[in-house]
């Protein structure tokens, strides 16, 4: 009979072990948004590419605000949501307005500390 005790440790292994690699995964997720970000300022693509980018740009951070919390890094989950709300707000405007330009290049900076 295995005892509660060592049910929990294990479980505490585990999650230490899958925290250690989603770090890792993480690492991968943030170098690819700031690639994507670069690509979406300079809009050589027209419109299409643009909103395609934008769209990209969205997931991730949404994708890293959600696993990031899931996992206690919660000073890029706050981020990544900052950003993925502003990004959202460029989405339903049509438009990137400098302002905005300067929030989400300060909020990508604090992705990379």
């Amino acid at each position: 009979m295995i005892h509660s005790d060592d049910r929990a440790e294990k479980f505490k292994a585990k999650l230490a072990a899958l925290s250690s690699e989603y770090a890792k995964r993480q690492t991968t997720l943030i170098a690819d948004y700031q690639a994507a970000w670069i690509y979406f300022l300079e809009a050589s693509g027209g419109e299409e590419k643009w909103a395609e980018t934008l769209e990209r740009l969205i997931f991730i951070s949404h994708s890293l605000a959600g696993s990031s919390g899931t996992f206690g890094f919660e000073e890029i989950s706050v981020t990544a949501n900052k950003i993925e709300e502003n990004l959202r707000r460029v989405r339903d405007r049509g438009s990137l307005e400098d302002r905005m330009r300067k929030t989400l290049n300060d909020l990508a900076l604090e992705l990379k500390d």
